[in-house]
């Protein structure tokens, strides 16, 4: 039972490998993308970790807290604003070589074919 729960190494494996596309065999860049990835995920730990102490301080006002995490939030919120677009353009820039490829493989295999009927006749 307790061997179905995922752990953070779990995780953190499972972030590696597909970041990394299942790959078998690894080069120096493949290294480097592991290793960002464990960079975000510490960072990502720490993050959770600190807003876990600061939600949990005794002798603080909670409107402290609460502004504090008001600050947080709107901090991340203005980030990821700035990261989905950026996100947001490498998807369409991706779809459109995606279909560009499409388009070349397309006319190819046309070649092709009426390559192979003028042969045929």
């Amino acid at each position: 039972m307790a061997r179905n729960k995922k752990n953070e190494l779990d995780l953190l494996l499972g972030a590696i490998k597909k970041s990394l596309n299942n790959k078998t065999t690894l080069t120096n860049e493949d290294i480097a993308t592991a290793m960002e990835v464990l960079e975000v995920n510490k960072l990502k730990k720490d993050l959770l970790d600190n807003v876990e102490e600061l939600t949990g301080l005794k002798y603080v006002n909670k409107i402290d807290v609460k502004t504090s995490l008001e600050i947080i939030s709107k901090i991340l919120n203005e980030e990821l604003k700035k990261l989905k677009k950026i996100e947001d353009e490498e998807v369409v820039k991706r779809k459109k070589e995606n279909e560009e490829k499409n388009k070349n493989k397309a006319k190819k295999t046309e070649n092709v074919n009426e390559a192979q009927e003028t042969q045929n006749q």
